[in-house]
């Protein structure tokens, strides 16, 4: 990864591993985590990718309502947020009060622009798209020639969304958004289903991990080309491994809960039946 936009979605991804990694783990590992985690926040902030900025709290946010340790996160936060207000410096300022502004913002509202040209792309064709490499000079000429105009060339789409759309169709979009919507189910359901297992506490972590960070991904991902990105589909192997890790653990629970209600001469019928005729 090497633009801004890039990083800062990646890194807005990392915070709930980190975070709830460190809820895992014990002694020095534990510590190296939660100091990780916070020094990402200044860094997502310093990539001055406004998509970025907009998600961070977000994300803070619900990594708070998940965690049993609201209080540490507040008490830093506030902390280094009066620290440090001080120092960031105006051009920052600048560059995120643009959101406000988005109309003078030729940048902006490039993307706008942008977002159109995928839509008619969608509507001619609607079941296959245009292709992963949709976005030509050539097809900005048939689509959209007053981009070309306006702008001098065309640009990348800076949204998932409109990115799976153009090159995808609406068949494509609709499977991409139905693989994170039921990963998401599956990691409630889990949640669920472990909530009175202290020993599977690990797999409600690593389904907030799953959940936060996905949100991250839909959030930011909306102003930036990140639709082919691995660690999104990487959490969805993670999901199905999940699946089948706490699915044995709670058959097997449930499995020795039946042999011990057994009577010894029951149980041991069931478990070693007699062939003899």
């Amino acid at each position: 990864l090497s633009a801004n936009n890039a990083i800062g979605l990646a890194l807005n991804m990392s915070l709930p591993f980190l975070w709830f990694l460190a809820q895992e783990e014990r002694a020095w590992l534990k510590r190296l985590l939660q100091v990780t985690f916070f020094l990402c926040i200044p860094a997502i902030l310093f990539t001055y990718s406004r998509a970025s900025a907009l998600t961070l709290p977000i994300v803070l946010l619900l990594i708070l309502l998940k965690s049993r340790k609201r209080g540490l996160i507040v008490a830093v936060l506030l902390v280094g947020t009066i620290l440090s207000v001080p120092y960031i410096p105006e051009k920052w300022w600048h560059r995120q009060q643009t959101t406000l502004t988005y109309q003078d913002d030729g940048s902006a509202m490039s993307r706008i622009d942008n977002w159109k040209f995928c839509w008619r792309v969608a509507l001619d064709r609607p079941l296959t798209g245009a292709g992963f490499e949709f976005n030509t000079d050539e097809t900005f000429g048939k689509y959209a020639p007053e981009y070309l105009l306006r702008y001098g060339k065309g640009y990348d789409t800076h949204s998932i969304y409109f990115a799976m759309l153009g090159a995808h169709g609406f068949p494509g979009l609709a499977l991409f958004g139905g693989m994170i919507v039921f990963s998401l189910l599956s990691c409630r359901r889990m949640q669920r289903q472990v909530q009175n297992r202290p020993d599977l506490k690990w797999v409600s972590s690593y389904c907030s991990i799953v959940s936060v960070a996905f949100v991250a991904f839909l959030i930011n991902g909306s102003f930036v080309n990140m639709e082919y990105f691995d660690l999104p589909y990487d959490l969805v192997a993670v999901v199905a491994t999940l699946k089948v890790i706490s699915a044995n653990a709670l058959a097997e629970t449930v499995r020795e809960t039946k042999e011990t209600s057994m009577s010894p001469e029951l149980a041991d019928s069931v478990l070693y039946p007699s062939w003899s005729s």
